[in-house]
């Protein structure tokens, strides 16, 4: 079964079409038009993952959330063993017993960015370190809001055609919001563990990085690439 069915992506197509599309003159237009259909196609499906809810009748959804909690906590018990709710579903910083309620807002899309940090985005230690400090008596924070938050921010930039240039020069839409994505995180882990931050600091943190994405967003590109290789 797939993750969209076509009603959901035709209402996605019809939103995604506003997106705004034009020619500047600029070495770095604020928005530059997607040529490539391939390029196209994948600023849609984001979109459209992320206007599409957690579905209790798609058992997909719910494998990418299973696996999510299994890959972060290297749970190595079957799925069934897994509530579907729960205070589990804190541990990995979600903010109640039922991790859908935070999904609001960015969909599917913010799960499968979740799942892309802890499966290919970070090494097994780095994931680990990760969820040992969001626990932290002194230093914790909500892992997974987290994510969802660096999620709704990239969102707004590509519903706003702001990351069409990035994508058209690195060929890949798909390959530039997950690197932004992990690149918001890495920058997240080196503010919070060199600043000894608290949640208190989470807003001021947040917004520091918030402006990376609207004005560096390559920066942050950048930085997950150079750190994937190290």
């Amino acid at each position: 079964m797939d993750l969209i069915d076509r009603a959901q992506l035709s209402s996605a197509r019809a939103s995604a079409s506003k997106i705004p599309y034009c020619i500047c003159g600029s070495s770095k237009p604020n928005v530059c038009p997607l040529r490539s259909t391939t390029l196209a196609d994948e600023q849609l499906l984001i979109v459209a993952l992320s206007k599409v809810g957690y579905s209790e009748s798609n058992p997909l959804h719910w494998e990418l959330l299973c696996s999510l909690f299994k890959i972060i906590t290297d749970d190595r018990t079957g799925r069934n063993a897994i509530s579907r709710t729960g205070p589990h579903w804190e541990k990995i910083g979600f903010q109640g017993d039922d991790p859908v309620t935070d999904l609001r807002g960015v969909g599917i899309f913010g799960l499968c960015q979740l799942l892309f940090l802890v499966s290919n985005g970070l090494t097994s230690q780095m994931t680990s370190q990760l969820l040992q400090l969001s626990n932290d008596k002194i230093q914790s924070f909500p892992l997974a809001v987290v994510g969802l938050n660096w999620t709704a921010m990239i969102l707004e930039r590509v519903k706003q055609g702001k990351l069409n240039w990035l994508a058209v020069k690195e060929n890949s839409f798909i390959t530039v919001v997950n690197g932004i994505y992990r690149g918001c995180f890495l920058s997240f882990w080196k503010m919070w563990k060199s600043r000894n931050c608290t949640i208190v600091d989470f807003a001021n943190v947040s917004n520091e990085i918030r402006d990376t994405i609207k004005r560096r967003p390559k920066s942050l590109l950048n930085m997950a690439v150079l750190t994937h290789h190290t």
